[in-house]
């Protein structure tokens, strides 16, 4: 629950690169999904951006969203993603639709890293 965006949905996970070549700016798709198979709630975000609990908490809203939209992730961790490897990420859900019952999350793009080297 956030002090002033009320009660929300957080979902965490990984994205693995199973690929043999590096990729960067890997985004991602979250759907929340109603009793009656609707996607009432549509995040798209970059990996790599991962909000603080505290923040979860006592955040403004729009600042989180802001931040779980930055391409090259913290850090630049969504920056060559190596083969094998895995980048985290976090969809935040505020205002949350009722009868929720299920979501969906999908890697909707990336980019083939460049080799700066």
């Amino acid at each position: 629950t956030n002090a002033t965006a009320g009660k929300m949905f957080v979902i965490t996970g990984r994205v693995e690169n199973p690929s043999n070549i590096a990729y960067s700016h890997i985004k991602i798709r979250g759907a929340l999904i109603t009793k009656d198979k609707k996607e009432a709630k549509i995040k798209n975000v970059f990996c790599g951006n991962i909000i603080t609990e505290e923040m979860l908490k006592t955040g403004n809203i729009t600042d989180i969203n802001a931040l779980l939209t930055q391409k090259e992730g913290a850090h630049k961790i969504n920056v060559n993603v190596a083969p094998g490897a895995s980048v985290p990420f976090m969809l935040v859900f505020s205002n949350l639709p009722e009868k929720l019952q299920n979501f969906t999350v999908k890697v909707t793009s990336f980019d083939k890293a460049v080799n700066n080297g």
